[in-house]
């Protein structure tokens, strides 16, 4: 029977896959054994676990799924498969007792390998570990479980293929697949199947893409007897032109593998990393302040203190007519003493008179006695250059008090006299007073006490006070870590004792320091410790990192560092914007002890758990999977078996499109003809490639949709899933539901 359905279209690629021929079925299905009661196989080469005590061995026939099945109920662990690959070989239980050890694939240390193993389990999820186990033929198994676990089953009938990639470690000769079950309640109905074991030695190379096949057309279903196979599964055929022939040297044969795909697009790299980002700026040490209590200059001025005086007893007391003319009086005028200053009769005159020796910046009050001869009359004095007192009403013949207060700003100013108004006046008692004003500096600079010269630590000054100090200071640079170190004269002891104390900088930043015993206070000095500020992390939000560091980058300056302390670090970040249902690829290259064991997790799946192959070298691990969502969370975890650092450099994620493969198969028949174009007399080759499926030979299985132990019916799908299972190539099965279609073109 053949199926067909409506062409696809759009473009579809022949690939031919030369690295292919290297893959081996090493056996159509597995020699395995549930261990069970096998005493001598179970514990010698089987698993290090406690087995049913009740379980049978269940050796199968060779050619068809090995299951195991558990008659416990309840929580048990290590129950499983434990099988070793012969192509062409099939060891009888005795033989599997004795002589286990030299079954198996054969593998040379240091080579790379990739084994697949078809399994499907029924047990919850995670339920079960899948794993590669080497040995040395002679008995002695060589390092530990290489796929580590595997969760993504499901239950019953979902097959999945576990695949691993790594290098063969020394000393191993052979290795087998394990199936296990983890620590997970099982039931009577609890079972594991296993199938398909497949190796490939050597880095694979990629599908070489045809790209002048033409006329390209693939059949799903029916039988090709005429081609002396049975294939159920499917047939392609292909046209090449000309340097495809076989008869001038062209490169098809029958049993090269070949697969049609629909090409994805081109890949797009969304993320890098290296960890290189990371940015700051170093202050080295630096004082920037101190104080010794040196430079006292300090000099005091009593309130009261006269800086002039005149009663005009003797002479006008070197005051200078301004516009008219003034004497001395002693004509029963002065207010004191017998004679006092007269001014002749005119209008708005003053006298004025230069005073020196006055100290800048200190207040001073100027005072005179004025009196009218006429009534209605008012005085006022002044500061030249400054300013004068407010006019202040005298009555005539009466004696009145005129004063000013002003600072000084030179040390000579000159002083006025003036009467408002025509008519005489008479001045006297005039006097010039200092507020009480301290200038210099006593060298204290905010400490608390004052400055003493009893005792100094350095120079020949320092601030006597007791108990403790304290001092404000601003300006300093936030953030930034400071250092206050002092000195004080420790009575208890007699000697001068170094107090610190450690701050960080802030707009404002106060210092308070205890000494009990304190007397004097010496050499202060704040100091801007050695600084790094960190403006860039380098981290770009991957958590379960201690930082980076510059000594072990893979690429550029730096890479990431985990502690050294044993067990798994996970390292971890969020992205956003992925599309969900998209396939996406992480790499990242690690570096650690030999022991460490790495994978990668993302889209709700693992790598497998796999050693570094050589320690303090770094290693690329890649991991590909489907975003669920547009929020995906990456995850290198890495098990630090012993203590030490693990290294994570220049990670990567790229969007790509992967090519759908719409048939694999092996080339099984390939001919030529020469058309020949009469008006050019030109010829032509034409080469038709017929491609059938991978699987072997099932002349005597049933076909699909006959009655296999009533009242099941075996589907195509279910049929072709069953056959592709022991294929010659990787097969994609067709997902249940899907068109049987003819892809033409």
């Amino acid at each position: 029977m053949t199926v067909v359905e409506r062409p696809l279209f759009g473009k579809v690629d022949i690939e031919r896959v030369p690295s292919w021929s290297d893959y081996t079925t090493l056996e159509s299905n597995p020699t395995a054994v549930s261990t069970g009661s096998a005493a001598a196989f179970g514990t010698r080469f089987g698993w290090t676990r406690t087995w049913v005590a009740n379980g049978a061995e269940n050796v199968l026939p060779f050619g068809t799924l090995a299951r195991f099945t558990s008659p416990e109920s309840g929580t048990v662990a290590g129950r499983g498969i434990d099988s070793y690959g012969n192509q062409d070989v099939a060891p009888t239980i005795e033989a599997q007792g004795s002589d286990v050890i030299f079954s198996g694939p054969t593998v040379t240390p240091g080579e790379t390998i990739t084994v697949s193993r078809w399994v499907r389990m029924n047990v919850p999820t995670p339920g079960y570990i899948v794993g590669v186990r080497f040995h040395n033929g002679t008995g002695a198994w060589i390092g530990g479980t290489s796929f580590g676990a595997y969760t993504g089953a499901g239950s019953g009938t979902a097959w999945v293929k576990p695949t691993w990639t790594g290098v063969v470690p020394a000393g191993a000769t052979r290795y087998s697949v394990t199936v296990r079950v983890a620590s997970v309640t099982v039931s009577a109905t609890t079972f594991m199947d296993v199938s398909g074991l497949m190796t490939h030695k050597g880095a694979p190379s990629g599908p070489v893409s045809l790209a002048k096949a033409t006329r390209c057309s693939i059949t799903r279903g029916g039988s090709r007897t005429g081609l002396g196979i049975k294939t159920d599964v499917g047939l392609m055929s292909f046209t090449l032109h000309n340097d495809q022939d076989p008869l001038s040297g062209g490169v098809f044969e029958p049993g090269q593998v070949v697969r049609a795909v629909i090409p994805g697009k081109s890949d797009q790299v969304i993320y890098t990393h290296d960890f290189d980002t990371y940015a700051a700026t170093s202050w080295p040490a630096q004082q920037v302040y101190s104080h010794g209590f040196e430079g006292f200059t300090e000099a005091t001025y009593p309130a009261g203190e006269v800086a002039y005086s005149e009663g005009f007893e003797s002479n006008t007391g070197g005051w200078v007519a301004n516009g008219t003319t003034f004497l001395l009086d002693n004509a029963g005028t002065a207010r004191t003493g017998i004679k006092a200053l007269s001014v002749s009769y005119n209008t708005a005159t003053s006298v004025t008179r230069v005073v020196n020796g006055l100290v800048v910046g200190r207040s001073y009050t100027f005072s005179a006695w004025a009196r009218p001869l006429n009534s209605g009359r008012s005085a006022r004095i002044g500061v030249t250059g400054i300013s004068n007192s407010a006019d202040v009403a005298i009555p005539a013949s009466t004696y009145g008090n005129v004063s000013y207060t002003f600072t000084a700003t030179s040390t000579s100013h000159e002083l006025r006299l003036t009467n408002v108004g025509s008519g005489g006046f008479s001045w006297d008692d005039v006097t010039l007073t200092g507020a009480a004003y301290t200038t210099g500096t006593n060298a204290m600079d905010g400490w608390l006490g004052t400055n003493s010269n009893v005792r100094a630590r350095t120079g020949t000054r320092s601030a006597a006070y007791g108990s403790g100090q304290s001092k404000t200071f601003t300006g300093l640079l936030v953030g930034h870590p400071y250092q206050l170190a002092g000195y004080y004269w420790n009575t208890a002891t007699s000697a001068w004792t170094q107090v610190t104390q450690n701050t960080t900088g802030a707009a404002t930043n106060s210092f308070i320091i205890n000494a009990p015993n304190a007397s004097h206070w010496d050499d202060f000095t704040l100091t801007r410790t050695a600084w790094t500020q960190v403006t860039n992390n380098g981290l770009d939000s991957w958590t379960g990192l201690t930082g980076i560091t510059p000594l072990n980058a893979h690429s550029g300056t730096y890479a990431g560092s985990t502690s050294t302390t044993t067990g798994v670090k996970t390292v971890t970040r969020n992205f956003t914007g992925l599309a969900p249902g998209g396939w996406y690829r992480v790499e990242g290259w690690v570096k650690g002890n030999a022991t460490t064991l790495v994978s990668i997790e993302a889209g709700g799946g693992s790598s497998a758990a796999v050693a570094l192959a050589t320690a303090n070298t770094y290693e690329k691990r890649v991991y590909e999977f489907k975003a669920r969502t547009a929020t995906e969370a990456i995850a290198f975890k890495l098990n630090q078996v012993a203590a030490g650092n693990s290294y994570l450099d220049d990670i990567q994620v790229t969007r790509f499109y992967p090519a759908t493969p719409i048939f694999t198969g092996t080339v099984t028949d390939v001919s030529s003809t020469y058309p020949f174009k009469k008006s050019t007399g030109e010829k032509r080759t034409s080469v038709v490639v017929t491609v059938s499926d991978a699987v072997k030979i099932h002349g005597t299985t049933p076909r699909y949709g006959a009655m296999i132990g009533a009242p099941y019916y075996e589907t195509f799908e279910q049929r072709i899933a069953r056959l592709s299972s022991s294929a010659l190539a990787p097969i994609e099965s067709p997902p249940v539901g899907a068109p049987k279609v003819v892809y033409s073109f």
